[in-house]
């Protein structure tokens, strides 16, 4: 193209400049800026001994008539009114859900790059994404500030004030961490809770935000005191303080919730061990039940073929005269079989009832599907928490929930759902640890938490999908197509396999061991003998400079303090 564009080596040479830097910049690039090193590359390229001047270039008409066939060569458009909307278009729309404004930024470019049109100069994008992500806090605040009302107003306006005879307003005190989440700090956890709950109102406006935003709204008010905040325009400082709020409360039931698994997790590790303290124990017991039992079936081999009277005097002789003892015996054995710990969990949980029921006290436990069977048996417990009675009436419960290993400590007789009653200690701890495992796993939320949240509101709503899935799978090289998706990540699948396959017999670091691979830690490179010496050198040569020193240099030379603002941005 090169060759049918431009004429003479100095023309031409200058349309590749301008042609390869647009392809790699998205711009079209004043070539004398352009470094000296890739000019002599290109001359290369269309064998010339030396490069010529390119000089007068940037200000002749040929550049623009060059410009012009580039375009029109690459189907790229001027920067035009159209593009600019286009730009203010995608910041805006990446401002909803990003707020680092370079994440935005790029989005602009982008869309600018897929519409195929020219990149103006980086303070024109900076600018309108600026401007946009401007905007859009702007809207932010005005929903969060309206919804709020006057009663929510006056809240904050109360948290903000400095009273007669205080130095700090609570908006100091807000900020204060009551510690780690501890069993010991329960007592400073919840009452933060409940202090932050009399300020906290669930704004759906909050609600709807990106995380992203959400915690960014906090961190900027969690970093201005009083007099900061009160200077903040109004609908602003709002925000800020309801975003703060909100993700206090969150971290807070976030703490609780923790403290409650890690109880729990405490006392079944005890159960355990227990279990092992019991087993030894009773191991001269068990190795009689065992001996028993083998001489009761020596008994019967050997008495085969003989009478049933004769065969059944030889086992009774077997089973010696404690045979009601030895009965008790294996079932108190059969207990525990399985690794079945649940009848020792009772002895460690009744010390810490009143914690765990503070916490339950202070946490709201949501179900995260259709089955609400947990829920009725946390409030089950709730309301029998001060009974004295051994047993309870279960009827109307759904306890499909509960497994074999607890149904042999809650039935009376050992057995399965035997007469619609539970025991009361250990059906108790059976919820609890229900309550560990569901939230864990996620099967149970605790609402306006951060780490225990709802995952499901988390997720892509299928509007969104369908909105975006397009866009999305045109950038990433997809198919929206569900048939051609599977196709191709099948045949994808199948080649990393093959490739897997076929270098197996060189990968020293991997082995097949009773059917399963096993990956092992490569060889550490050995280190140059060299290093320690080279590094010494090194260290001998550096002069010693004040930080300071470096600082104020690098400001001289950079002046990287104006970068330098508010987390809100300019």
């Amino acid at each position: 193209m090169a060759l049918g564009s431009a004429s003479g080596n100095t023309g031409r040479l200058s349309f590749l400049v301008l042609l390869k830097t647009f392809q790699r910049l998205g711009y079209f690039e004043m070539v004398s800026d352009v470094p000296e090193r890739i000019v002599a590359h290109l001359a290369r390229q269309l064998n010339l001994r030396k490069s010529p001047s390119l000089a007068e270039y940037d200000d002749s008409g040929t550049r623009r008539r060059h410009v012009a066939s580039i375009r029109e060569f690459l189907q790229v458009k001027a920067f035009d009114e159209t593009a600019r909307k286009a730009l203010l278009d995608a910041t805006r729309e990446a401002a909803l859900t990003k707020e680092d404004l370079a994440d935005i930024i790029n989005v602009g470019i982008e869309e600018l790059v897929r519409l195929r049109f020219e990149l103006p100069a980086f303070s024109t994008i900076h600018r309108t994404a600026q401007y946009a992500k401007t905007q859009v806090n702007k809207q932010i605040y005005g929903q969060v500030t309206a919804e709020l009302g006057s009663r929510g107003r006056e809240l904050i306006n109360a948290l903000l004030k400095v009273h007669p005879g205080k130095i700090r307003s609570e908006w100091d005190s807000l900020k204060n961490e009551p510690g780690k989440p501890t069993v010991k700090n329960i007592g400073k956890l919840v009452n933060q809770l409940e202090w932050l709950k009399k300020w906290y109102l669930d704004l759906t406006a909050l609600g709807n935000l990106p995380d992203v935003k959400l915690r960014h709204f906090a961190a900027e008010a969690k970093s201005l005191d009083t007099a900061r905040m009160q200077e903040l325009e109004e609908t602003k400082r709002f925000t800020l303080a309801s975003a703060l709020l909100k993700m206090l409360v969150s971290r807070r039931l976030d703490d609780l919730a923790e403290v409650l698994i890690r109880r729990i997790q405490k006392i079944h590790t005890k159960g355990k061990e227990a279990l092992a303290e019991h087993r030894a124990k009773h191991q001269a017991e068990t190795d009689a039940l065992i001996g028993k039992l083998h001489n009761i079936l020596v008994a019967l081999r050997d008495s085969d073929g003989s009478r049933a009277r004769q065969r059944l005097e030889a086992v009774e002789n077997a089973a010696g005269a404690d045979t009601e003892e030895s009965i008790q015996r294996c079932e108190a054995h059969e207990a525990f079989a399985g690794d079945n710990y649940a009848p020792f969990l009772w002895r460690f949980h009744k010390g810490h009832r009143t914690v765990l029921f503070r916490l339950l006290d202070n946490i709201e436990l949501k179900s995260t599907s259709s089955d609400k069977s947990t829920e009725a048996a946390i409030q089950f417990i709730l309301e029998h928490r001060s009974s004295k009675a051994d047993r309870l009436s279960a009827e109307g419960l759904d306890l499909s929930w509960v497994s074999g290993k607890w149904w042999r400590v809650l039935s009376e007789r050992q057995k399965e759902k035997n007469d619609g009653t539970v025991d009361r200690r250990h059906f108790e701890v059976c919820v609890f640890s229900q309550i560990m495992h569901e939230l864990k796993s996620g099967d149970l939320c605790i609402p306006g938490s951060d780490q225990y949240s709802d995952y499901a509101e988390q997720l892509v709503s299928w509007s969104e999908y369908n909105k975006t899935i397009g866009q999305y799978c045109e950038q990433a090289g997809l198919s929206p197509d569900s048939g051609q998706f599977i196709t191709a990540l099948k045949h994808q699948l199948a080649s990393i396999a093959e490739a897997v396959d076929k270098d197996f017999p060189e990968n020293s670091s991997l082995r097949i061991e009773n059917g399963e691979p096993i990956l092992t830690k490569g060889t550490k490179k050995q280190e140059s003998p060299q290093l320690a010496k080279l590094e010494q050198l090194i260290s001998e040569k550096l002069e010693h400079v004040s930080i300071l020193d470096v600082l104020a240099d690098s400001e001289y030379w950079l002046n990287w303090t104006r970068l330098l603002g508010p987390l809100s941005g300019p």
